[in-house]
Formats: structure tokens, sequence, C-alpha cells
């Protein structure tokens, strides 16, 4: 033990490193290695910590290689197994993790007919018999979306179980743990009811780790400006309540020393579940019972053997932790931070700490959070200098106290109170995000390979151990490389000759995205809105269309043409326009819509929209057919070494018209019109353009039947390739010069043809 005093994390971060080798593919997994060659080769003259470096690698690319889906995605109708998760309760669904005897978990979910529907309490480790229907999770059908099926998967989580009502699920019995989730569902209806409810959303998110009460805009501010660790409960959190209960304990002399230090004991893995044990809570607790435990004894630890030993500890006990996110957070931000104390005993002043601690909060997962997010405010800094002081010295602690006020104090009372927080931190929260505004200075990178996440991480190591030695030309010169690797992989748009044509998978809607070799410019043609049924119209914009576009390193948008008015092809232009930078928006002179903030521009039929690179020609409408389908800009234009047309939802008669007026039409690739409906795609149009290839762009099992079996006979009888976003999600056409390939973004079964 003694051997290691100081130095436990090094065999913890052989073990880690097994897992992250076992996880990389292609350059990243040779530049990995080559890495761990020149860390290992430095222990050559410590042949017993070389050999157990190597054991422990090899062990942890054996236990911490990412678990493989099953062979069968299916299951049976009737399935036994317990719960070993929260139930999660909401106005509209239930849902909950089940485990059977062979270690095969799924997600078990039902949609409640009404919000107020009763259904029956299941509790964590029951025995429970379900009918319903399992597959997989729907994974992610664009780049840049979230993957739901990834995320499910770092849990071991690979299938759900859908089940039509609450009585196909019987259960019978429950865990000591149980007793535990249910004091903290009543403490949450307590805290509801006696608390006003502005200041119990924030109750909610800094006491038990629920964030879907706080307003959608105020947790983009949050992600945007990099505080989302703020709400994240964390050592901060966890260390003010042990602290806080500790010193009530000690100082009113309701408890001696020791006896403060048992009751934290029994009191933190408590807190845990009542935090809702995400991985950072699991690891401030334990951390803070390791702590406690060697106060007791009277003998100091490091703290970084304490990090070591929680961070081996939780990957033994669960090795998902380690492809998820807030682990990987959690752990980088704590680990960096208890390196640099030689940095920070050398600040002078609390606000000089501040700004280091926020510094190194960043850059520590600065590459993993471009690599989740595409993207980073620079800036971000001063609003964590202004901000963590604010939550750490005011908030957290009166959001503890409102807590416990709603069980000591008169409803009337505690809810007056908590107003009176609530109505002050509206007011700085306002005056912050609107101070934000000059912070707001977004760099979007784009989706950062693995190979640039390890040489930026190689590299802000060598910075932080020379900031530490006090050799800051050298550390500045290291700080300097990592932003470098930022600007060099975001500028590599701008040096590819490659461009790309993509048709996004939006559902029942038009989405199209070019992208110009040397990144010249991006056009967008149509950008679709969510069903008319769905409340938030910006839905799909937020989703699907802008993760696509920063994923691709993109912040602006040269032009966007607008097919005509449907929502289905126009509904997140709003959006797009306020979010990113938009240049020009290109419509008919039928077009009823008018946007603020941008330029706009009419086209009709004989005109040519031009830009470096790209030549469009506008075909249709000539005249007010009187029908918005019919009005939809027909354009054609020469990419990549084919020719192409968009179609909007044109009909027959605007086919024929077309082929009068312009009778020697030659395609490559043909948007088929209108989704794919049999009002469109004659006979004599697919014999005129003689296209190749046919895109359609149509929702999954969509109520039109879109595209009707009609016309893709006509397709198929054309002998055309026919690419769906219904069966293969995102569709691209990347070229080089005059040569291109097609790709779909998820497998294309080629007997779809």
């Amino acid at each position: 033990m003694n051997a290691f005093t100081g130095r436990w994390h090094l065999p913890v971060l052989a073990f880690a490193a097994g897992g992250v080798l076992a996880s990389l593919e292609g350059e990243a997994f040779y530049i990995f290695v080559l890495l761990i060659t020149v860390i290992l080769y430095g222990f050559r003259a410590h042949i017993p910590q070389l050999l157990l470096s190597l054991v422990l690698l090899a062990a942890g690319f054996i236990y911490l290689t990412p678990p493989s889906p099953p062979a069968s995605m299916k299951g049976p109708d009737t399935w036994t197994a317990v719960i070993d998760s929260e139930v999660k309760e909401t106005s509209y669904a239930v849902q909950f993790l089940m485990e059977d005897e062979q270690g095969i978990r799924r997600q078990v979910r039902f949609m409640k007919s009404d919000p107020d529907e009763q259904v029956p309490v299941y509790h964590h480790g029951g025995l429970c018999t379900v009918s319903g229907t399992a597959g997989p999770f729907d994974p992610a059908r664009n780049p840049g979306e979230f993957d739901y099926a990834a995320y499910m998967a770092t849990q071991g989580v690979f299938t759900k179980m859908m089940v039509e009502n609450h009585s196909d699920i019987t259960c019978q019995g429950r865990s000591y743990v149980s007793f535990i989730y249910e004091w903290r569902t009543n403490l949450l209806k307590r805290v509801q009811q006696q608390l006003d409810p502005g200041a119990c959303s924030w109750i909610k998110a800094l006491v038990f780790g629920e964030k879907d009460a706080i307003p959608e805009e105020i947790t983009e501010w949050f992600q945007t400006y990099n505080l989302s660790h703020i709400l994240a409960i964390s050592g901060l959190h966890a260390g003010l309540l042990a602290g806080g209960v500790y010193m009530v304990l000690y100082r009113s002399g309701l408890a001696t020393r020791r006896q403060a230090g048992v009751f934290l004991l029994l009191f933190l893995p408590s807190y845990t579940i009542l935090a809702g044990a995400a991985p950072s809570v699991i690891r401030a607790c334990v951390m803070a019972l390791i702590v406690l435990l060697f106060s007791m004894v009277n003998h100091r630890i490091p703290l970084s053997d304490v990090i070591a030993w929680t961070a081996g500890f939780l990957l033994v006990w669960k090795p998902d932790y380690l492809h998820q996110a807030g682990f990987q957070f959690s752990f980088l931000v704590t680990f960096s931070l208890i390196l640099s104390v030689p940095v920070l005993k050398r600040a002078s002043g609390l606000w000089q700490q501040t700004i280091i601690i926020s510094l190194i909060c960043l850059l520590s997962i600065l590459p993993l959070q471009i690599r989740y997010f595409y993207e980073f405010q620079p800036l971000s800094l001063f609003a964590n200098v202004a901000m963590v002081p604010y939550f750490s010295f005011f908030v957290i602690p009166v959001s503890f106290l409102l807590f416990l006020s709603a069980f000591v104090l008169p409803g009337d009372v505690s809810r007056g109170v908590s107003s009176l927080f609530s109505d002050f931190h509206h007011r700085i929260l306002s005056a912050g995000m609107s101070a934000g505004g000059l912070l707001d200075i977004p760099w979007v990178i784009g989706e950062l390979a693995s190979s640039a996440v390890l040489v930026f991480m190689i590299l802000f190591v060598r910075m932080m151990i020379h900031w530490c030695r006090g050799k800051l030309e050298r550390c500045f010169a290291y700080g300097a490389a990592c932003a470098g690797v930022l600007m060099v992989y975001a500028s590599l748009p701008y040096l590819s000759p490659e461009g790309t044509v993509t048709m996004l998978d939006i559902g029942q809607g038009d989405s199209f995205v070019i992208e110009l070799p040397y990144r010249k410019g991006v056009w967008m043609i149509d950008a679709a809105g969510p069903p008319p049924y769905m409340e938030d119209e910006t839905r799909t914009a937020k989703t699907v269309i802008v993760p696509f576009l920063k994923s691709r390193g993109i912040d602006t948008i040269d032009t966007i043409l607008i097919t005509h008015e449907d929502s289905d092809h126009n509904g997140s232009v709003p959006y797009l326009i306020d979010q990113l930078d938009v240049g020009n928006v290109v419509t008919s002179p039928f077009y009823p819509v008018q946007y603020k903030g941008v330029k706009q521009r009419e086209a009709s039929a004989g005109d040519h929209l031009k830009t470096d690179g790209l030549s469009m020609r506008v075909l249709h409408p000539a005249e007010n057919t009187g029908d918005a389908n019919d009005n939809s800009l027909v354009v054609t234009f020469d990419l990549g070494g084919k020719s192409w047309m968009f179609t909007g939802d044109i009909s027959v008669p605007v086919e024929k018209q077309l082929l009068q007026d312009l009778p020697d039409v030659r395609i490559d690739v043909l948007k088929v019109a209108h989704h794919g409906s049999d009002t469109s795609s004659s006979d004599a149009w697919l014999d005129e353009v003689n296209a190749g290839t046919a895109w359609v762009s149509a929702g999954v099992e969509n109520s039109y039947g879109h595209p009707h079996e009609e016309v893709v006979e006509k397709l198929m009888e054309r002998d055309m390739l026919i690419l769906r976003t219904d069966q293969s999600g995102a569709v691209h056409y990347n070229f080089y010069g005059d040569d291109g390939t097609f790709s779909t973004f998820l497998p294309y079964n080629a007997s779809r043809k």
C-alpha cells in the first residue's frame, strides 16, 4: 500500500486505458497504442510496475470492452424479470429497467391514456411478468442527431418492451432500495406542495438531480456557456451537504465528531439515491465516504488516491460507466483539479483561483464536449467565473435550506420565503443571460475525431505538467498547441476539395444540404418543420437540422431555397434564421411569407442562381397556378459530375407543362416530387428525365402512404437506384471533381432497389 501512496491513479489509469483501447478504431487506435507504448517504455527500469501495468491494461481491454448487442433484438411476448432501476412516471408515460436471470436488461415503457390516469405502484426489486412487444431502440437517422439507442447501449440496454396497458404488468415483492426510492418520491411531493413552483424547479435540480422542471431556454443557455456542470450534482453539492450536516451536528452539540462522521457514513449512500444516482453523484459520495473513513482513523490520504480508488471501484462495479459522458466529464474535471493543486496554491486571492479552476474545468473536458456537442463558447470562461461562485455560495446552500424549510416551516411561510428566492434568482439569471449576449461568439468546429481528442488530451496533460512545475513558457506553448489542434480541425472543410449533397431524414418533409468544395458555400433546399400536431415548432430544427449542420462544422448558410410554403418544407426556416447566420432566402414570387433579419429574393422560371461553384437554373414557376404545391420552385444544377433536379411538390399537370416548355431535360439524380405521391411522377415525366437515381424523402410508416407503391414500381421498372429516407435515414452524395459516391446513414439493403 505504502509503495503506491499518491500513485494509485497509475494502475487505475492503466485499467481504464485498456477499456478505451477496446473502444477505439482506425487511426485513433494506433495513436493510442503508440502513446501507451511510449508510457510503458518509461517503466522499463521498474519491471514489477511494468508487468502490473500490462496486466491491468489487458484486464481493462477484456473487462471494459463496450457491451455487444444480443444476436436477436426481439424477445418473447411475455417476459419475467426484476425491476432494477427507479420507476419514472410522467404525465404521459411510465418507464423502468428490468433484468432477467440471464442478465438481459430491457426498458419497459407504457403510455398513459390520460395525464390523470392512476397506475399501480411499481417498486425496485419487484419480480414482474410483462406482456408486450420487445424490439430494438430506434437509432439516430442522421449524422449529428442524438442517438438514443447508443446512449442506452452504454448502460448495457439494447432493447425496449412496449406495453399497451399497465394491466399487462403484474409484480410482486420489492427490495430494500425501493423504500429509499419511495422516500425520495414522497420528499419530492412534499417539496412541490410546500414551495413556490419557481424555487421548486431549482431544488429538484440541485437537490434531487431532476432537471426536467427548469425552463428549456435556461438549460440551453447553461449548455451553451459550458455551465451544465453546475446543474449536475457533483462533489460541490455533496461537499456542501456533508459539511453542513457535519457542522450542524457537531457545533450544536447533538453529536461528537465521531458520531457526526458515523451519521454521514450512513446518510451519504441514501443521499446518492435521493440525488438520482448519476455517475457524478456516486463519484462525489464515494469519495466523501472514503475521506470520512480515513479521517475517523486519523489517517490522511492523498486526494489523487481517493479519486483513483473511486474510479476503480465504479469501473469494476459497472464497466458501462466508462462509456458514459457523465462519468467521463466528472472524473476528468475532478482529477484535473486535484493534480493542479500546486497551481492553485500559487494563485493570489479567491478570484484568481476561481479563474484558474474555471479554465482547468473548461480545458479538461473541452475535446469531449466538442465531440459530443460540436461547438463551444471561447468566452464561456467569464460566464463560469461569474456563475460558479454565485451558485456555490448562494444558490446551492439556499436550495438545501429551502428543502429543509418544506418540512419544518408552515406552508405559507416556506412558500413565501421560497418565492422571494425564486424572484431574486430569476432576476440574477435574466441579467446574466442578457449580459451573456455580449459573450455569444460560438466556435462551431464539428464532430471531433477520436484521434484529435487524443492529441488534444496529450498536449493538455503536458501543459498542466509544466504549469504545475512553474515552467510558464512551455505551458503556454503546449496551450497554444491545444488551440492549434482545434483550429486545424475546424479549417479542414476549407482545405478539402470534396463536396457533399445530403438528403436529411426529417420525417415527412424535405430538407437538403449542399456543401461545396473548399467550403465555398452551403446551400439548403427546404427546411421542414415537425408535423402540425406537435406543439414545439422548433423540434425538427433542434433535433435534426442544426445538430447535423454543427456536426459538419457549419454555422453559416449562404442560401436557403424554399420551394413552397407548406410546413413540411419551410417549418424550420424561422428557427434557422434566428440561430444561424443565413445569407439569403430564395422563394418563388408567389410565396406569401416574409422573413425578418435576412435578405429575401424571388426567383421564377428562366432565372439563374449563381454562387462560386454552383449555378442553379430555375425551371418553374413562370406564373401563379393558384396551388401552393404546384407553385413549387423546380431547379436543376450540375454538381459532382451529375445533373440534379429538385421538384418540390409539383403534380402531373406541372410535369406535363415542363415537358412542353423543356423537351430535352436529362437528369442523373431526381428528387421525386411530393415525397413519392401518386399525384406526381407520371410515366411520360420519368421517361423524359431518364434519371438513374431517385431520391425520396418520406417519413417512416407515414400516414399518407408515401411513397406510393405505384410510384415505386415505376421507378423500379426504369432500373433506377432508389434511395429513401424512410428506409435508409439520411442519404449522402460525396464527390470529388466529377466523380462521386452515394451512401446512406443507415445500412443500405440492395434488395430495396
